[in-house]
């Protein structure tokens, strides 16, 4: 067993708030909980947000509350998993910050590992890699292929190349001076990746880890069941939000805003394409059609978007009926939703 003083000489002593978001979750909710109780780093608080849940998720919160005077419950109407983080950020006293889903749950030494790098590299955020589990498989994602850290310029950058950080704000820990911002409550889709890019812009140092240490569960559905959506085009307004934020606070890297904005574009063309909305979205569908030639024309000898988008996009654009065809035998045997 390490002393306490070896730890407090390591920066292990320092208090995380742990914050989990509840709704409707007894299904899951256990093994959630249960996961961070038994973290090997102990100094934590959890913060239990219930968001208006009505079944059984809160009576189940305060009995692990009666057991673990570590658990804080917190209950308010439900607005939302933005609104819940919100509450929990405002309610938090620890050095770090972390998060996680009600439905996930985490290896046992993930918060000592991401804290001992975060001290170790003196970094403002702390990330591993991460499987996605479901009730067939557990697949191991590879965003994060060796161990890396990013300083100051490259933070935001960092962000912006999608090549290892991944949208999500769960496997990661932040220290709670950089979150000088909310989860955006105007957001449906692209609250966490928004919400990351400004705590990257706020940032000197990341480090990352490709252990896996965070389980997201997800469930199956293919694309046609889950049919569409018109939360698709939060895609567009975050990905814009990113742009004007560039512009105004880091104007090296408006060409890599834009490389970025390429993807959740191009995605949402594919959403349109492959349920046949073109029409009935002519606007949205015109607008993204617009940006993608203004973008592709802009950084073609750039190299910052990918060989394989671009030529999927040359297809698109020279032979739609058989974009169309192709999108659509690529896109049904896809096992989860690609709205992403």
């Amino acid at each position: 067993m390490e002393s306490s003083n070896n730890r407090e000489k390591r920066g292990l002593d320092k208090m995380i708030s742990i914050i989990v978001p509840v709704y409707n979750s007894e299904q899951y909710l256990s093994r959630c909980i249960e996961s961070i109780l038994n973290q090997t780093y102990t100094n934590f608080e959890l913060l239990l947000v219930n968001d208006g849940s009505n079944d059984s998720s809160l009576s189940m919160c305060e009995k692990y509350a009666t057991i673990d005077n570590r658990i804080k419950i917190i209950s308010t109407e439900n607005n939302g998993v933005s609104s819940a983080r919100n509450t929990g950020l405002d309610a938090s006293i620890g050095t770090y910050i972390g998060f996680v889903d009600s439905d996930d749950w985490i290896e046992p030494d993930m918060f000592e590992i991401l804290i001992e790098n975060a001290e170790n590299y003196k970094a403002d955020i702390s990330c591993c890699n991460y499987f996605m589990n479901s009730t067939t498989e557990i697949i191991l994602e590879h965003q994060i292929n060796d161990n890396v850290v990013y300083s100051d310029r490259d933070c935001a950058d960092f962000f912006l190349e999608r090549k290892t950080f991944g949208n999500s704000v769960c496997n990661k820990v932040f220290t709670k001076r950089i979150l000088k911002h909310k989860f955006d409550l105007g957001l449906s889709v692209g609250e966490d990746a928004f919400f990351l890019f400004e705590a990257c812009l706020n940032s000197k140092t990341i480090v990352c880890c490709k252990e896996a240490k965070y389980h997201y569960y997800i469930r199956i559905g293919s694309a046609t069941k889950i049919g569409f959506n018109e939360k698709v085009f939060q895609m567009l307004k975050f990905t814009d939000m990113i742009i004007e934020e560039i512009k105004k606070k880091k104007t090296s890297s408006v060409n890599e805003a834009y490389a970025y904005a390429f993807t959740s574009y191009f995605s949402v063309l594919n959403v349109l394409i492959y349920h046949r909305m073109e029409k009935k979205y002519k606007f949205e569908y015109e607008k993204v059609v617009s940006f993608l030639n203004l973008v592709t024309k802009k950084l073609l000898n750039e190299k910052k978007i990918s060989k394989a988008k671009l030529l999927a996009y040359s297809l698109f654009y020279v032979n739609k009926s058989m974009y169309r065809y192709l999108i659509t035998r690529y896109y049904n045997d896809k096992k989860v939703d690609f709205m992403t």
